[in-house]
């Protein structure tokens, strides 16, 4: 986002608190309410390439890395909804002048978290999460400048367990998604399980997975699941760096003959490496093809007995290999029978 865009939008919502008040909106709710517009603007470039996701503002050190992974894991943001974690470490650095002006406690206020949760493209609706706040753990929830909500909670956890819950009552979409919305909201769930082994455990709307329901995106249940194995193994692996560490640190653990896989090799098509990464990658997708079998809701009903199901494989792992190596995946590699003489 430009400093122009950034100053335009700070413009706008400064003049809507007189709008808002000369509409009979507390001042302070009306200031309140467009300091987190301004906050959620600060975050519009990062929110426009991670529509969908709940994002930290800054992490700093372990304990504030933990606590955002435990939020992440419990909160269930439906499409296109934006929401952004208020860490210690963010206050210190860009809130102090607010708190002044406020007269908030700043040295209280500095060990509390707070989730700042819109519409993307649209802020008229705001919840702010308080985990927990000045006086109590807490959501509330503004609409054009007017506090119209409260929701008050006994403890952190007490808040975690129905926020999500709240989350869909005040942002849920309306009409049908489109097959772009789904993907999104598929996808941003299993990416929750590159931080977590507990996918299980991680909310889910079904109506609104293409894994649980395949004919929102027009697939079949198989090609829908190999959609699926596809974006959490990229997820998962990331780039052909990583794979290369992790392949030859399990290799000198596991693997005594192993060959040391190399950038180079991959990239010069040295099959004895190649196969390393294939093989690497064969595993990633028969690990995630075995959580997928428990997750509760999904239909699994396919073996490696099944024809339809070899072949998705196989095409699902050259695809990985390609976008993770940047080349064409070697001819021997595709040729190899994975399945043996059983099958």
């Amino acid at each position: 986002m430009t400093k122009k865009a950034i100053e335009v939008g700070m413009e706008r919502i400064m003049e809507s608190i007189d709008e808002h008040i000369s509409q009979g909106v507390e001042p302070f709710d009306a200031n309140w309410h467009a300091t987190l517009e301004m906050i959620l603007l600060m975050m519009e470039k990062a929110f426009t390439e991670n529509p969908g996701q709940l994002l930290p503002a800054e992490i700093n050190g372990k304990k504030e890395w933990h606590f955002y992974v435990d939020v992440l894991c419990k909160t269930d943001l439906p499409p296109d909804t934006c929401a952004v974690m208020i860490t210690p470490s963010f206050k210190k650095s860009f809130l102090r002048p607010i708190f002044r002006e406020t007269g908030i406690n700043q040295s209280k206020a500095y060990k509390e978290y707070s989730l700042i949760i819109s519409r993307c493209n649209d802020s008229s609706v705001i919840m702010q999460v308080s985990l927990p706040g000045a006086v109590s753990v807490g959501v509330d929830v503004f609409e054009n400048g007017r506090h119209f909500a409260d929701y008050t909670y006994n403890s952190v956890a007490e808040c975690l367990d129905d926020l999500s819950r709240l989350i869909w009552t005040f942002f849920k979409p309306s009409g049908t998604l489109t097959k772009k919305q789904v993907i999104q909201y598929t996808e941003n769930w299993l990416a929750k399980s590159t931080k977590t082994f507990n996918l299980d455990m991680i909310p889910v709307h079904y109506e609104y997975s293409y894994i649980h329901n395949p004919k929102l995106i027009g697939k079949s249940h198989l090609n829908a699941i190999f959609r699926a194995v596809y974006s959490k193994v990229l997820l998962e692996l990331e780039n052909l760096d990583n794979l290369i560490e992790m392949k030859n640190e399990l290799n000198e653990d596991m693997e005594e003959n192993a060959p040391i896989i190399t950038k180079a090799g991959v990239l010069a098509d040295n099959i004895p490496e190649c196969q390393e990464i294939m093989d690497a990658i064969d595993y990633e997708i028969d690990s995630f093809l075995e959580v997928l079998r428990y997750i509760p809701g999904v239909r699994f009903e396919y073996t490696k007995k099944n024809a339809n199901y070899r072949k998705e494989f196989d095409k699902t792992a050259i695809y990985l290999y390609e976008r993770l190596t940047g080349r064409k995946c070697p001819e021997p590699l595709k040729k190899q029978d994975r399945w043996g003489a059983n099958f």
